[in-house]
């Protein structure tokens, strides 16, 4: 139903090439009836603790993981497990679909790309109602009407939490700089 997030199954949304995309080259698009200011994309994923997505950062895996509250030490939700489960080759029409059934019900958020500059989306912190269970999530939603077929671009910007300021913009991160005792350099930023 509509009351929910736009999902691939409902074709809100869909997958698809995208110049934006870095590496795996895909993005995330509103579907033929174009997305208006009352939806939203919930981002899906796993549940983790700061520690875990301390331990996960560790192991370079930090791409699709976000804040889930306010606090420094809350839960993450790591969106690494919904883009596993999409094809990597488009069908016919050049869509991109789940290769596992619970990901046509999901939010695809994760396969947003960030756009600081023109946004068109913005990432908020919502409670929502999923499985009876009531609780906080992250979702995109739109600034403006975004038109049929247009890429849904969020900005992640400094007023949302973020594990990592290039995370999901799946773009190389900078090598981090080292002074010259080998301890690496803090980039203080205007959230720390």
């Amino acid at each position: 139903g509509c009351s929910g997030g736009a999902t691939l199954r409902d074709g809100r949304v869909c997958i698809r090439r995208s110049p934006n995309g870095g590496k795996s080259g895909r993005g995330l698009f509103s579907g033929p009836k174009g997305l208006g200011p009352t939806d939203f994309i919930l981002y899906s994923g796993e549940v983790i603790s700061a520690d875990e997505a301390n331990a996960r950062r560790a192991r370079g895996m930090t791409n699709y993981i976000l804040q889930l509250s306010y606090r420094a030490d809350g839960d993450r939700i790591d969106g690494r497990m919904f883009v596993n489960a999409i094809r990597s080759k488009p069908d016919a029409d050049g869509l991109y679909w789940p290769s596992q059934n619970w990901a046509y019900d999901a939010g695809p958020g994760c396969l947003a790309n960030e756009d600081n500059l023109t946004p068109n989306a913005k990432f908020e912190m919502r409670y929502i109602e999923k499985n009876r269970d009531f609780g906080l999530h992250r979702v995109i939603v739109p600034l403006r009407r975004i038109e049929p077929g247009e890429e849904i671009r969020p900005k992640y910007g400094s007023k949302t939490p973020r594990e990592d300021e290039r995370a999901c913009a799946h773009k190389q991160r900078e090598p981090h700089s080292y002074s010259s005792d080998g301890k690496r350099k803090r980039h203080l930023s205007p959230h720390d």
